[in-house]
């Protein structure tokens, strides 16, 4: 079974893992078994990460690269599971429609039609499966893309707002200043 350790990260972008007791965790030097679940998913992420720090031929940011990675699909492997739980299948096809088309504008009322749940009954389960309302979970992906094409350099504004599903630049725009506190031409 997986423990999941503290990740602290300091000003510098440094992480630093850390116990249950809160001491730094230490690979040992031979791994026999690190992990293990029925699908065996999970144990061969976590071997290929042994294996990686074994062979320490990746820089320091290439493993934190790696370690993030790693964390990452753990996460979404166990928020899928999740979703087939006994008290989130009814939400299923929503989520999975969210996942598939997150910058789509599909109303709440489609979303708990797509379940075959009253909106008040999707807006609940929703909320306890995210922790956010619908709502905040579609601004919050679109904002996170939006910051994404952004730094790209390769989008004007009036574009990234269209890729979004924006039809007016100028609205985006004020969405994207109340939801970071700074114009998108300022955040390029």
């Amino acid at each position: 079974m997986f423990k999941i350790v503290d990740i602290n990260t300091n000003i510098n972008g440094k992480f630093e893992l850390l116990d249950k007791t809160g001491e730094p965790f230490v690979f040992a030097q031979h791994v026999t078994l690190a992990a293990t679940d029925d699908k065996k998913y999970l144990s061969e992420l976590f071997d290929d990460a042994v294996n990686v720090y074994s062979t320490f031929t990746l820089s320091y940011a290439e493993m934190k690269a790696v370690l993030y990675s790693l964390i990452a699909k753990i996460a979404r492997y166990h928020q899928k599971e999740n979703i087939y739980s006994k008290e989130f299948i009814s939400i299923a096809p929503a989520i999975n429609f969210l996942t598939k088309n997150p910058y789509s504008n599909v109303s709440v009322a489609t979303l708990a039609e797509m379940c075959h749940v009253s909106e008040c009954g999707f807006r609940t389960l929703f909320k306890k499966y995210s922790g956010k309302t619908p709502s905040e979970y579609c601004l919050d992906n679109k904002m996170k893309k939006a910051k994404k094409l952004l730094q790209s350099n390769m989008y004007s504004v009036a574009e990234v707002a269209e890729i979004l599903g924006y039809n007016d630049a100028g609205y985006f725009t004020k969405v994207f200043k109340k939801e970071t506190g700074v114009l998108p031409s300022k955040y390029i």
